[in-house]
């Protein structure tokens, strides 16, 4: 009974984790991928521009791009027009722009 405690707690804490990683603007998802590549994905009505280390693409509903890291562990993601200045995110991870995402300015 105590080990199914201690797994449940183990459990509760790895959760806790990796919701933390999770970007601080609302309708936006991460989700850590095995690729070597950011991927982001648009599923939102709205177009934006976003700006990854002074590289800006902009972004049209229903697409997305896939950016190479070259030797960036972590990038930094500005949304262009946001009250938010930025979040950092793994290389190797997939950031969805969900369909209720919208630029609060």
């Amino acid at each position: 009974m105590k080990l199914q405690n201690l797994a449940f707690a183990i459990g509760l804490i790895s959760l806790n984790a990796t919701a933390q990683d999770a970007p601080p603007i609302e309708n936006i998802s991460l989700i850590n991928t095995e690729s070597d590549t950011l991927s982001v994905q648009n599923f939102s009505g709205s177009s934006f521009t976003i700006d990854i280390y002074g590289k800006e693409f902009d972004i049209k509903p229903s697409s997305g791009l896939s950016f190479q890291c070259e030797g960036h562990t972590y990038l930094e993601i500005l949304v262009k027009n946001m009250i938010h200045d930025y979040f950092e995110v793994p290389c190797n991870s997939r950031v969805i722009f969900e369909k209720n995402f919208n630029i609060q300015q």
